[in-house]
């Protein structure tokens, strides 16, 4: 059995956005408790390395910079691996220089935003040319809802990601993710974010995006195994790939698709099923 990542879940309690459609709203909260993370991690790492895990990824059921001390004090734990950190960027756009600093030198290789207006590329710009300027490999997920959906198509959102560069022509934004926001099967249909998502996400506005890419002759670069994923080279500036879902429900293989250290202290091979537990 392998892991293709290893996911940790760092334990805040704060969010600075409202987002929507959060998925977090609709599964499985575990209660946050640092030291049995704290008296784990060292189990956590040779489990890990065991498993073959070539990454760890950094996210959480809020904002992870409002957590920053937790945050960084896990991230240092695993500065040998590949380290991605996931935010809404609010407070990194807050203080770039300095977070980009701290980032950098706890070896952060990729940060990744999730957001949810065209503007918001403009609004980070600054940030994302500090932290290029720092090494640190930016990503943006486009969160699709119809606030992208209804405004802009393929083209004139990538667009936007392309001409803002650095001296030597390389945009700030060296990768992007679209994804298409869904809900777990599982989930009530009364449940406002589930309600939220059916009334401002377009399933066709979404497949249209899609297909325009595909009409765009992109050249492929590599296709990730566990989930099927084509990540494809957009003009050779940026990397473009998409996602059709938030969660992933199943496995495509027999091995683990994200072993993931939730903020309980304790690990899972699920983000909404308790019963996944590990130890």
């Amino acid at each position: 059995m392998k892991a293709q990542n290893l996911t940790i879940s760092v334990p805040g309690d704060k969010c600075d956005k409202n987002c929507g459609y959060c998925i977090s709203t609709i599964t499985w909260q575990p209660e946050n408790d640092m030291s049995l993370m704290a008296s784990n991690v060292r189990k956590v790492k040779e489990f890990a390395s065991k498993l073959k895990v070539p990454s760890v990824l950094f996210t959480g059921k809020k904002e992870p910079f409002l957590a920053m001390d937790e945050m960084l004090w896990l991230i240092r734990r695993f500065k040998d691996y590949w380290v991605e950190v996931q935010t809404n960027g609010i407070l990194l756009n807050k203080h770039p220089e300095e977070f980009a600093m701290k980032l950098m030198k706890f070896k952060v290789n990729v940060v990744a935003f999730s957001i949810d207006r065209l503007e918001d590329i403009t609004k980070y710009e600054d940030t994302f040319a500090t932290l290029t300027k720092f090494g640190i490999i930016v990503r943006v997920c486009f969160n699709l809802t119809k606030e992208i959906t209804a405004k802009h198509g393929f083209y004139s959102i990538m667009s936007e990601v392309i001409k803002r560069k650095d001296k030597s022509g390389v945009p700030f934004i060296r990768q992007v993710l679209f994804r298409n926001i869904s809900y777990p099967s599982t989930a009530a249909k009364n449940h406002p974010t589930v309600k939220w998502i059916d009334n401002n996400v377009s399933q066709v506005d979404y497949l249209s995006i899609l297909d325009q890419a595909m009409r765009a002759n992109m050249k492929v670069i590599r296709t990730v195994s566990y989930t099927g994923i084509v990540i494809y080279s957009y003009n050779r500036l940026s990397s473009v790939c998409f996602s059709d879902y938030c969660l992933q429900e199943t496995s495509k293989t027999e091995d683990i698709r994200s072993l993931i250290f939730h903020s309980d202290g304790h690990v899972y091979t699920s983000w909404d099923d308790p019963t996944s537990v590990l130890f």
